[in-house]
């Protein structure tokens, strides 16, 4: 088996995608599932970490994970998951997020 290296974490308006990477670049593995806005920011969170503890499973832990966002770039918008600008963090997450 390959050693996993990166994760890769695409946060989109309609599908989440999660990518596992290997010291070499080649892709190990792949998940992706509906954002589902529906669902809250602590549904969304828990089919995330799901995805992840699935994808790490067989190894040792990635050396990083990488997590990208829709709309505005910040995954704590209220335009993708309701309710996540009351998640820890948030107001750290969101002041990354500000135009250079």
């Amino acid at each position: 088996m390959k050693k996993l290296n990166t994760i890769g974490i695409d946060i989109g308006g309609s599908k989440t995608a999660a990518l596992f990477v290997g010291a070499d670049g080649e892709i190990l593995a792949e998940s992706s599932f509906p954002t589902n806005s529906d669902v809250g920011y602590d549904g969304f969170l828990g089919r995330l970490t799901a995805v992840i503890v699935e994808g790490v499973s067989e190894g040792p832990s990635p050396a990083g994970i990488g997590i990208a966002a829709a709309a505005t770039g910040c995954p704590v918008s209220a335009e993708i998951l309701p309710g996540a600008a009351k998640a820890p963090g948030a107001a750290r997450l969101a002041a990354l997020n500000q135009p250079a």
